[in-house]
């Protein structure tokens, strides 16, 4: 479960939250960043009450090589790259939870080894 301190960032801040996991592959680094929901831009504003706009969870797992970490790269050189969208937290959560991560090991990206 998300810490107070990761879900605060995500519902009063919009920040992300990361972690580093363990690579399969040798000579790479794993991570997961968890992006919380925001306004869907290519989705027409409508200010009614009853209007339900799409907000929805993003998670992103990859690997990289590890001489790269720090520098510039592009979406060419990430390894086993998955990018799923989910539409509440629990879902996020069950996620993580599926693939063998503990959501309480989050950060804000810039407190990890993120790769930003």
């Amino acid at each position: 479960m998300f810490t107070q301190e990761v879900r605060n960032g995500f519902d009063m801040a919009g920040r992300s939250a990361a972690c580093e996991l363990p690579a399969a592959r040798a000579g790479c680094r794993g991570f997961v960043c968890v992006y919380p929901p925001r306004l869907r831009k290519d989705l027409p504003r409508v200010d009614h009450p009853d209007s339900v706009e799409m907000r929805l969870w993003h998670v992103r797992r990859f690997e990289i090589p590890e001489g790269i970490v720090h520098q510039h790269f592009g979406e060419e050189q990430l390894i086993a790259s998955e990018f799923v969208e989910l539409d509440t937290l629990e879902a996020v959560e069950n996620l993580l939870a599926n693939w063998g991560i503990d959501s309480g090991m989050s950060r804000a990206p810039w407190r990890t080894d993120y790769p930003l």
